[in-house]
């Protein structure tokens, strides 16, 4: 499955693929993160395939291979050398603050929460706490 993906995103995105890989409203994203996750694909496999690419700009070729391999070792040596990088303590403090202290929130968001967790209702997106 993953190389079929890999084919048709070779074939169908890749020659757009610098230009929209951030662009929500496109669909020009590879889709190997869980492949490789998974260790479905190779990220050597993945890298040759994407430098054999002799009819893409070069620029596209370039951005993949930085997200793929660049990126992917930024977060390994992070791990490797932060020994708590799996706990609370390794998140920075200022994400570690509430978006807004209990105090400010307002009756009429907690008469709705507290309603939603009473009839096991799905709680809306945005006013998860």
């Amino acid at each position: 499955m993953a190389k079929q993906k890999l084919t048709h995103f070779l074939i169908h995105t890749f020659p757009t693929y610098t230009e929209h890989r951030n662009q929500p409203q496109t669909d020009d994203v590879s889709y190997m993160s869980q492949y490789l996750h998974f260790g479905q694909i190779s990220p050597l496999y993945l890298a040759l395939q994407i430098q054999a690419q002799s009819d893409v700009a070069r620029h596209h070729i370039d951005t993949y291979l930085e997200e793929l391999i660049v990126r992917r070792e930024l977060a390994m040596n992070f791990v490797y050398y932060t020994p708590d990088y799996d706990a609370y303590s390794c998140v920075p403090n200022w994400a570690q603050k509430p978006w807004m202290p209990i105090a400010r929130i307002p009756d009429c968001l907690v008469i709705l929460l507290k309603n939603s967790i009473k009839r096991k209702l799905p709680i809306p997106t945005g006013m998860r706490l």
